[in-house]
């Protein structure tokens, strides 16, 4: 260039020839811009002619672009100019990204207030943008139909608005995403339900539900080519056939193929069986035992409707191993649990005894000899307690042999030494032969009381702060209207005097008046809404009562004699304190309540005995 302050040239490598440009006129090629002044485009298909085009949209053919052989060629006429000596409109700064298959490119146009408007703005915008499409090799104009509406809208912003008030992004030009094959693959989605599959202690069930697929064989899908912005052809690998076996099912399992796939479908809940490559839905497991070795820990599920028999009753094995969990509907065992094994079910049977390191949680239980932990929301059976603990809210037991027993309702045949029992509402022995048992009679063993309890109890804490703070609130209003009585009185008069002659009351009087009724009608609202609240209070006085006379109602029978030194003890709730009563030997009090009397004001609780049993008992 040196004297001259731009050349036009025809090239191939714009950014190359810049370099041999500011050389060959001795201007530092930092001082050298270049403008693109025409694009031409060629393309050609495998070995066939070169083709040269005009229109561009040839290329908005998904199917012409994605053609494997085709080639595409671009070359420029350019300028390239000393930018110290040639004037250029100010452009923002302008941020190209693309994505990672460079299939598509998204422009920034940061906001500027130093921009101007100008006639030729959109077309040095769209050169800006296309110089640096150049720079990263980039083909320019192909399919990029939007570019130009794009740069137009962001020139009509800046004539609008007078500047670039916010950054613009938008879309330049968009390839085709290759579509990646789908390779087939048998998927056992069962297999995939069971936690730790790798895991010997995981379990050997995997339960499904009605309808549910449990093995799919995904049929492949061959992929698509795509090509990028550059021109370049994105290849993707063929699919593979590798995962397809027959399944063989039972009449329990239900064919669906469409497709996509082939589905093997649960027609019912169970677990999923795969016995000599036949599957098929049980609901019932026999194993002799559950341990580390044969089986691992056993996950069906609580309502899986899955019953799992444990078979073996040898008492020097263990019918369910150490450290075993298992979880599902029914669990019938013929023998013994051992230390630190843990089961969930709703129906639980075990015909051993279970070790004093176990816990157990069901809705119901029947347990030969217990030494560990159960709990149940329903009904537990126990035909010999050994220093175990059991909490249900029906308690059976045939012979308690020390122990912790806690239910709503407790049931003891043969009733020796050693045993805490906690019952909410009753307690009934058939023989006692021990002492130094402890019988608590406490209705907040009645999970939903405790729960009943605590509401209304926080309810009448809340109200009753309430009810104190609206109390003040209208001891204080009812001071100041009576403070204000007379002097309104006197207001009032005057009103009326200025009223009757013709004369319009002064606002001062008006706004006086106004104040005192805004006055009153506050203290009737809160006075109103007051007794709403004390209404309430007295309701939930009352129901916190009826609750608390619960314990009026619950009973501890004993169909014989008592043995000496057996502590009995009501619990009350409000107040909250102990009624106690020590058994002496051979007293024969068959039924003991406590009762409430009020004596001169003061409220006196005592131990009842009586020899009539109730009807129902009998």
């Amino acid at each position: 260039m040196g004297k001259v302050s731009s050349a036009i040239i025809n090239t191939e490598n714009v950014y190359g020839d810049l370099e041999v440009a500011a050389k060959a006129s001795g201007v530092p090629v930092k001082d050298v811009d270049v403008d693109i002044l025409a694009v031409h485009t060629k393309y050609m298909i495998g070995e066939g002619e070169i083709q040269s085009v005009e229109d561009l949209s040839i290329f908005d053919n998904d199917e012409f672009f994605l053609n494997p052989e085709l080639h595409i060629e671009q070359s420029y006429r350019v300028r390239y100019y000393d930018k110290t000596v040639t004037e250029k409109t100010h452009l923002p700064k302008i941020a190209i990204a693309s994505n990672k298959t460079l299939t598509k490119i998204r422009a920034k146009i940061l906001a500027d207030s130093e921009v101007r408007y100008t006639a030729d703005l959109a077309d040095e915008l769209e050169n800006a943008i296309n110089r640096t499409l150049l720079k990263y090799g980039f083909l320019i104009g192909v399919r990029s139909n939007n570019l130009k509406n794009e740069v137009r809208r962001v020139a009509s912003l800046i004539r609008v608005n007078g500047a670039l008030i916010e950054d613009v992004i938008f879309d330049v030009a968009q390839g085709i995403e290759p579509l990646e094959p789908i390779d087939d693959a048998m998927i056992y989605h069962y297999k995939n339900k069971v936690e730790n599959a790798d895991d010997p202690n995981s379990s050997v069930l995997s339960v499904v539900s009605e309808n549910e697929t449990i093995i799919e064989y995904v049929k492949s899908k061959p992929g698509r080519n795509g090509r990028n912005l550059k021109g370049e052809l994105i290849a993707v690998t063929e699919a593979k056939n590798e995962n397809a076996v027959e399944i063989k099912t039972t009449e329990k399992i239900r064919k669906e193929e469409d497709d996509k796939s082939i589905r093997y479908i649960a027609i019912s809940q169970g677990y999923v069986s795969d016995e000599g490559g036949v599957y098929d839905i049980k609901e019932k497991l026999e194993v002799n035992s559950v341990n580390l070795k044969t089986t691992g820990s056993i996950e069906a599920g609580l309502d899986s409707d899955v019953t799992i028999n444990v078979t073996e009753s040898d008492v020097l094995k263990d019918a369910i191993g150490p450290g075993m969990s298992i979880e599902t509907s029914t669990l019938n065992v013929q023998g013994s649990v051992a230390e630190g094994a843990s089961i969930k079910a709703r129906s639980v049977t075990i015909g051993g005894l279970t070790h004093a390191k176990s816990a157990i949680e069901s809705v119901d239980a029947d347990i030969a000899t217990h030494l560990g932990t159960l709990t149940c929301s329903g009904e537990a059976k126990i035909d010999r307690l050994e220093g175990g603990s059991v909490r249900a809210r029906v308690v059976n037991v045939n012979v308690a042999v020390g122990g912790s027993i806690t239910g709503e309702e407790v049931y003891i045949n043969e009733l020796n030494s050693n045993c805490t029992i906690t019952a909410a509402k009753l307690v009934v022995i058939n023989q006692l032969r021990g002492r130094d048992n402890r019988i608590i009679i406490d209705i907040m063993q009645t999970p939903e009381y405790a729960k009943n309890l605590k509401v209304y109890t926080d309810e009448k804490q809340t109200l009753g702060r309430e009810l104190h703070k609206l109390k003040a609130n209208l001891q204080d209003k009812l001071s100041l209207i009576n403070s204000n009585t007379s002097s309104v009185g006197y207001v009032k008069k005057r009103i009326e005097e200025l009223s009757a002659t013709g004369t319009e009351a002064p606002a001062s009087l008006l706004n006086k008046l106004k104040d005192y009724q805004s006055l009153v009608y506050e203290y009737n609202t809160i006075a109103k809404h007051y007794r709403t609240q004390k209404e309430r209070y007295d309701e939930v006085i009352a129901i916190l009562q009826k609750m608390q006379d619960m314990i009026f109602d619950s009973k501890v029978v004993n169909k014989g004699r008592w043995v000496e030194l057996n502590d009995i003890k009501f619990e009350l709730i409000e107040p909250r304190k102990s009624i106690c009563y020590v058994t002496k030997e051979n007293e024969l009090a068959r039924v003991i309540t406590i009762r409430h009397l009020e004596i001169a004001g003061e409220h006196i609780y005592e131990i009842k005995k009586s020899n009539e049993m109730p009807q129902e008992l009998l």
